[in-house]
């Protein structure tokens, strides 16, 4: 299963586009939105997103469950969830590592 998601052929965009589907059909509105690539020794090269998510804590949880079904090898590397008073809604830091391999 690893091999498999490391062979992904996805590009940063096309994931970006996916993960902007997932967050549509949880009903998660992305506020921000930023990625990093991290300089690597070998042909596995890691990209750190962050994000900036706003949802209900349920359709939140979903979410970030989805993103790990996605064709590509995505973790969790850090994560806080904010709730204001009297409100539904979390906001939610999250950031992800994604690695690809290069060949």
């Amino acid at each position: 299963a690893f091999d498999k998601k490391l062979a992904s052929n996805q590009s940063h965009s096309d994931l970006s586009e996916i993960m902007g589907k997932i967050a549509e059909k949880y009903h998660i509105r992305v506020i921000s939105e930023t990625n990093k690539e991290r300089k690597s020794k070998t042909n596995i090269k890691p990209t750190v997103k962050s994000m900036l998510i706003e949802g209900s804590y349920k359709n939140v949880r979903r979410y970030l469950y989805a993103l790990g079904n996605i064709d590509a090898m995505v973790f969790i590397d850090q994560l806080d969830m904010k709730n204001k008073e009297k409100s539904r809604r979390v906001k939610t830091s999250v950031k992800l590592v994604v690695y690809t391999r290069q060949d």
